[in-house]
């Protein structure tokens, strides 16, 4: 399934030119959108997606020397 994002607008120009991947994760619901003035990053956004940055990584990793 393909989702379309207001922030993802730009990342079609690197799909045209190489094979790419995109994730983001979601502030919540009740969150001001990204680039709302009033937008407060959640910190506890970054451990979570670094660990599954690192996981996916990992696994991508592994795949590719089995």
């Amino acid at each position: 399934m393909r989702v379309a994002n207001q922030w993802s607008e730009d990342f079609g120009l690197f799909l045209e030119r190489i094979d790419s991947a995109m994730f983001g994760i979601e502030a919540g619901k009740h969150c001001p959108d990204l680039h709302d003035p009033d937008y407060d990053f959640p910190d506890e956004l970054i451990e979570i997606g670094s660990n599954f940055f690192w996981q996916l990584s990992h696994d991508i990793l592994k795949k590719a020397t089995s």
